[in-house]
C-alpha cells in the first residue's frame, strides 16, 4: 500500500513538473548558483596568514599537543625555516640552467641567428623577466607554498587555482619526467663512446657490449636510464631535507662553474693567446663575430632564435615553491627569482659568444656544441670535461622539479584539493639533537614513482608540446592575478591593511 502512494505521489510530482517547468527551474537555480559560487570563492585572508606562519616556530610541530592552528581548514603540520637567499638562488639555477646553455645556444646559432644568437637571448631574458617580475610581486604579498596554485586562489578563486595546479603539474612533473629521458639517452650515447665527427654525420663504433647496449636501449619508448635517474633523484631527496639541499648547492655550484670555464676557455682560444699547433691551426678566432647577424637570418631569425631560448629561462617560477620554507620569504623569494632570471642571462649571452667565437656558426654541432667546439680546436680534454659535466649537472633539473611537485601538492593539502597524505610530515632530528627537519616523505614517494613511470614509458615528443601550452598559460594566469590584485585595490593592499609585513612573516 506505501509503495502505491509512493508511486502515485512520484507521478503526480512529474505531471506537475511538465505542466508548471519554471517550477524545476527555480529549484535547479539555487544549486547551479552555489556550484558556481564555490568555484569562484577565493582563499579567506585569515587562513592564507595562518598558512603562511605554519612554519614559523618549528617548536610547535613535533608533538600533537602543542599544535597551535585554530582554524579546521589548515594543516598541523609545515616545512620548518631553513632556506637562505643563497640556497634559493641555487635552486633556481638548478631550475634553469640546462639545455639552454649545453644544447640550444648551438642549436640558435647554426639554424636561426649565428652570432646573433646572443641578443636572441637577451630577447628571451626580457620576456622571461616580464613574466618574472609578477612572480616577485606576488611572492612578496603572498609568501605562500604553491606558487602561482595560491596567487589564483587568493585573487581569482579555486577554479582558476586547480587551473593553475594542473598547468604546474605539467611543468614540474613533466619536465621532470622529459629532462630525466633526455638525460638517459645522452648518457647512452657517453657510455657507447659516440663521437660526432667535424660534418656531425659520422660516428665512431659503439664502445658497448650488444648485450649492454640491448639492455640500455631496448626500444618501443622505453628508457631504463630515465627510470634510474629519477629514482636516484627522489631517493634523494626522501634522504633527508638538509642532505638534499646540499646536493642542490653543491652541484649548482659545479654547473656554474663549469659554464664559467666554457666561457672563459672560449674567449681564451678565440683571442690567440694560447698558440696555435703549426700542423693543426685552431679554428677559434673573433672574426668569426663578422657579420653578427648573417644576411640569411637577419632580424627575423633572431626573433624565432628567441621564441625557442624563451624555454630555456622556464623554472624561476619554481622558487616561489619554497616560499614556505625560507627563512626571509617576503625579501628573499622576491630577490632569488630576479638573480635567478639576470644571472641565466648574463651566463646565456656570454656563451653564445663564446661558441660562435671558438667555431663559424655554420659549423657548430647541433647536439654537442661546446664540447665539439673544444674538440676541433685541439683541447680534447675541454671536450670529454665539458661532455660529463653536462651528464652529471644535469639531474639537478630532475631534482628540482620534483621537489617542486611535492610542494604544490602539499599546499593544494593544506586547502584539502587533494588527499591528506601529500601533507603528511616526517620528522628527523639533527645530529647535535636540538632541531627536527620535516619532509613530506609519502608526498614524494608518490611524485617519485608517477615521475619514474612517465620518464620510462612516454616518449619526449609527447611530453614537449602539452609542457609548452601549460606553462604560457600559467604565465598568463599569473600576471592576470596581479592585475586582478592592483585592480582591486590600487593604493593598498589587496590584502588589507593588517596584511603581512616582511617583520611579521620572517
Amino acid at each position: 500500500m506505501q509503495r502505491n502512494t509512493r508511486k502515485h505521489n512520484n507521478l503526480q510530482e512529474n505531471i506537475t513538473l511538465i505542466r508548471n517547468p519554471t517550477r524545476q527551474n527555480k529549484e535547479t537555480k539555487p544549486i547551479m548558483t552555489s556550484i558556481l559560487a564555490s568555484a569562484f570563492q577565493r582563499k579567506s585572508l585569515h587562513l592564507m596568514r595562518e598558512q603562511a606562519h605554519m612554519s614559523d616556530s618549528p617548536h610547535h610541530q613535533h608533538t600533537q599537543s602543542s599544535h597551535s592552528t585554530t582554524n579546521d581548514e589548515t594543516s598541523e603540520e609545515a616545512p620548518h625555516r631553513h632556506m637562505s637567499i643563497y640556497d634559493l638562488l641555487s635552486f633556481g639555477i638548478g631550475c634553469t640552467i640546462g639545455s639552454g646553455v649545453f644544447v640550444l645556444a648551438g642549436l640558435t646559432a647554426n639554424s636561426y641567428a649565428g652570432p646573433g644568437a646572443s641578443i636572441s637571448y637577451l630577447f628571451a631574458g626580457l620576456v622571461a623577466a616580464a613574466n618574472g617580475l609578477p612572480y616577485a610581486e606576488l611572492s612578496a604579498v603572498m609568501p605562500l607554498d604553491g606558487s602561482t596554485y595560491e596567487y589564483a586562489y587568493v585573487s581569482l578563486g579555486e577554479i582558476f587555482a586547480v587551473m593553475a595546479s594542473l598547468c604546474q603539474t605539467l611543468e614540474y612533473g613533466g619536465s621532470a619526467a622529459a629532462v630525466a629521458r633526455s638525460w638517459g639517452e645522452k648518457f647512452v650515447d657517453w657510455l657507447k663512446g659516440d663521437e660526432f665527427s667535424e660534418n656531425d654525420d659520422l660516428l665512431v663504433e659503439s664502445a658497448l657490449p650488444q648485450w649492454a647496449e640491448s639492455l640500455l636501449e631496448p626500444g618501443y619508448g622505453i628508457n631504463p636510464m630515465a627510470a634510474i635517474i629519477a629514482s636516484i633523484c627522489t631517493y634523494l631527496l626522501l634522504w633527508g631535507v638538509k642532505e638534499s639541499k646540499f646536493a642542490t648547492n653543491l652541484i649548482s655550484t659545479i654547473k656554474i662553474s663549469l659554464i664559467a670555464f666554457m666561457i672563459i676557455g672560449g674567449f681564451v682560444l678565440s683571442s690567440g693567446v694560447v698558440p696555435d699547433d703549426e700542423n693543426n691551426p685552431r679554428p677559434a678566432s673573433f672574426s668569426h663575430w663578422k657579420p653578427f647577424v648573417p644576411e640569411e637570418y637577419g632580424l627575423s631569425g633572431i626573433l624565432r632564435g628567441s621564441s625557442i631560448l624563451f624555454f630555456a629561462f622556464i623554472g624561476f617560477d619554481q622558487v616561489c615553491n619554497l616560499s614556505g620554507e625560507t627563512k626571509n620569504p617576503v625579501t628573499d623569494v622576491p630577490r632569488a627569482v630576479i638573480l635567478t632570471l639576470l644571472v641565466d642571462a648574463v651566463l646565456y649571452m656570454l656563451a653564445a659568444l663564446a661558441l660562435t667565437a671558438m667555431v663559424p656558426y655554420d659549423e657548430i654541432s647541433l647536439v654537442s656544441g661546446f664540447p665539439r667546439a673544444f674538440g676541433v680546436n685541439g683541447w680534447l680534454w675541454a671536450e670529454k670535461m665539458t661532455a660529463l659535466g653536462e651528464i652529471t649537472t644535469l639531474p639537478l633539473v630532475v631534482l628540482t622539479a620534483i621537489q617542486s611537485q611535492s610542494r604544490l601538492l602539499f599546499a593544494m593539502s593544506k586547502d584539502k584539493l587533494v588527499p591528506s597524505a601529500f601533507g603528511k610530515m616526517t620528522y628527523e632530528t639533527s645530529n647535535d639533537g636540538t632541531e627536527k627537519m620535516g619532509n613530506l616523505t609519502d608526498n614524494l614517494r608518490i611524485c617519485g614513482v608517477v615521475v619514474v613511470l612517465i620518464a620510462t614509458f612516454i616518449p619526449f615528443e609527447y611530453l614537449d608540446d602539452l609542457i609548452s601550452a601549460g606553462v604560457l598559460f600559467l604565465f598568463s594566469l599569473t600576471d592576470v592575478c596581479l592585475l586582478t590584485i592592483r585592480y582591486k585595490s590600487p593604493s593598498h593592499s589587496f590584502l588589507g591593511d593588517d596584511a603581512m609585513t616582511g617583520d611579521e612573516i620572517s
